[in-house]
């Protein structure tokens, strides 16, 4: 699948991939700089790379090399929501953090927030996916999964949307219903352990997630939202430029319109995304794995955005 929408790279601290070059010596210098800038931003390692030996000691020197400091964002909150973003639980692993520590921590975590539920009442079926920041049961409740996640972004996020009359009727965006705090903290982090109680959102189809072409337009989509995100999160986008910044990254490339040309399942989720930045919802890290389907339609949905940047637009069209 060709790429049809002009490259943001310049916006980007280094380019992150050059699709279509064969050289195995630019292969390699690509590997190695894409781990690096990784961990350099202070992004996850990218589970489709990890196992890639240039990869992987890019990456590592990226954690030798630090993250830059977060600064505290001069975009103001939206109400109800809060002016924190993005990445959450990802600074421990450019502390220093293994991701098998992480993952032990999380384990750890989710076993004693399930024993916190099961106080309440509230049951956790089988276990249906498991990573770093959070696991995902079945709930008692037909239809709806439990995510125990750490730390409230995700949390706050489904709150918001589930009380917010447009945004709860977005099609793109899964179905939230409440979610908690079950009072257990995860011991690496620090971080609160929230309860999501939201949609089942199954995979997509296995020809979509195994097709090479529309991974390498999700990871561009990702790349995206990721560096917009961080610059809403840090300030350096002020509310006042959000708007034009958002048209330059997004429509002026014409990203979108590629993701939606891909599937006519794409079109309306895209749409959706296009609503959720206007309202000053950024989220990021939407590479193809963390789409899904809805099982009573097909309809594809976002269905893991739990890293996100806001700001308020409503101060941002005032300034």
């Amino acid at each position: 699948m060709g790429h049809r929408f002009r490259s943001v790279s310049c916006l980007r601290r280094a380019p992150l991939r050059l699709l279509g070059e064969d050289d195995p010596i630019h292969n390699i210098r690509k590997m190695h700089d894409l781990g690096y800038h990784h961990a350099i931003r202070g992004n996850q390692p990218d589970a489709d790379f990890f196992d890639d030996p240039n990869y992987k000691r890019g990456y590592e020197a990226g954690q030798r090399r630090g993250a830059p400091k977060h600064t505290e964002p001069e975009s103001s909150s939206i109400p109800g929501l809060g002016s924190h973003g993005m990445h959450a639980g990802w600074e421990s692993l450019v502390a220093g953090h293994h991701p098998d520590r992480l993952r032990e921590s999380m384990n750890r975590a989710a076993y004693e927030a399930k024993q916190s539920l099961r106080a309440r009442g509230v049951k956790t079926g089988r276990l249906l996916g498991a990573g770093l920041n959070g696991h995902v049961y079945q709930s008692e409740t037909p239809g709806q999964i439990i995510k125990i996640d750490k730390g409230d972004n995700e949390a706050r996020l489904a709150n918001f949307i589930s009380r917010d009359a447009e945004l709860s009727q977005l099609r793109g965006l899964p179905r939230y219903h409440s979610a908690e705090n079950t009072g257990v903290k995860d011991q690496l982090s620090g971080k609160d352990v929230h309860a999501i109680h939201r949609e089942d959102i199954t995979d997509l189809p296995t020809e979509l997630r195994s097709d090479e072409g529309l991974r390498d337009s999700f990871r561009d989509l990702k790349d995206h939202l990721d560096t917009f995100s961080e610059r809403v999160t840090k300030g350096i986008i002020r509310p006042q430029d959000y708007a034009q910044s958002a048209k330059r990254y997004f429509e002026d490339t014409g990203i979108f319109d590629h993701i939606a040309s891909s599937h006519p399942n794409f079109v309306g989720p895209v749409n959706d995304l296009r609503r959720l930045i206007d309202r000053g919802i950024v989220p990021c890290d939407l590479h193809l794995s963390n789409w899904g389907r809805r099982p009573s339609t097909g309809e594809f949905v976002m269905r893991d955005m739990g890293c996100y940047a806001v700001v308020n637009r409503t101060e941002s069209a005032a300034a």
